[in-house]
């Protein structure tokens, strides 16, 4: 038994996607939200799901003080165990980057890689975050398919400021 229809507007994740039809387990794929151009649905899925992750999931594996503005104590409880904390001693102060700097010896928060791994959980909940308009995904430019090459150099030069999606 499946859970989708002939027919049936879905949006999720698959491996290669510069086609106008792919072929995905189901549970990588939800109902598109109706609130969703096919274009804004495409550009959802992987970004969407690595910014739920990050933000709803893990805590910070890396955080960066560059305004000081809270105390050591508070940026370690949103560290991850083996999370890195690098205060920036020109607005934190001397005092501040040497304490960061002693204890870090005596913790085991030193960082560690991020992965976000899609699951059918999280794209529904994505979708319901976007139904109730707060994700909106953001698209920087369209290409159509035969313009891909394009849209990858565009890509390559690194001034992309949202999802480049490429249409058929």
């Amino acid at each position: 038994m499946t859970r989708f229809g002939p027919g049936e507007e879905v949006f999720g994740t698959c491996t290669g996607a510069l086609a106008e039809y792919v072929g995905t387990p189901e549970d990588k794929l939800e109902r598109k939200p109706s609130n969703l151009t096919f274009e804004q649905a495409a550009a959802v899925p992987t970004s969407g799901l690595a910014a739920l992750h990050g933000i709803r999931d893990a805590r910070y594996d890396l955080i960066l003080d560059n305004a000081g503005n809270h105390s050591l104590s508070a940026l370690r409880r949103a560290l991850a165990p083996t999370g890195r904390l690098i205060p920036n001693s020109g607005s934190a102060g001397l005092g501040t980057f040497i304490t960061a700097f002693v204890s870090s010896l005596f913790l085991r928060q030193q960082g560690r890689p991020y992965l976000s791994v899609p699951k059918l959980k999280d794209l529904m909940f994505l979708k319901e975050l976007i139904e109730a308009g707060k994700v909106t995904p953001a698209i920087d430019r369209t290409y159509p398919l035969s313009d891909a090459a394009d849209a990858f150099r565009y890509l390559g030069n690194g001034h992309a400021r949202g999802k480049v999606v490429i249409t058929t």
